[in-house]
């Protein structure tokens, strides 16, 4: 369902809609002295929907964060011997062009 000049509803927000319409149509049924708890009723409920939404993302954030952790440990692991070798042969030109590589390959991780 999309009009124009609105944005569609993000998937799974049907509900939220529906939701909408009862609680509109609790405040027609009841009337306009019970305005105040019907509005407030309703922000507790999509104060509720946020707080889900929001723990969801922060739990797929962590999630991600932590695989790019180990990545970057092993990155900077492997980094050490591959410094080593490179500054015996190509002395510090070896080891910068080295080290150059592997904050860019960090960088690119953490993107």
């Amino acid at each position: 369902m999309v009009t124009q000049g609105r944005r569609p509803l993000p998937p799974g927000d049907d509900d939220l809609a529906q939701e909408l319409k009862l609680h509109l149509q609790t405040l027609h049924d009841l009337g306009p002295s019970y305005s105040d708890e019907v509005a407030e009723a309703f922000i507790r409920h999509i104060d509720q929907r946020i707080d889900q939404r929001l723990e969801r993302r922060l739990a797929q954030m962590s999630a991600q964060r932590g695989h790019d952790t180990g990545a970057i440990v092993w990155t900077l692991v492997l980094a050490i011997p591959i410094t080593a070798i490179v500054g015996g042969i190509a002395g510090l030109p070896g080891i910068v062009v080295v080290w150059a590589a592997i904050l860019m390959l960090v960088w690119r991780m953490t993107k």
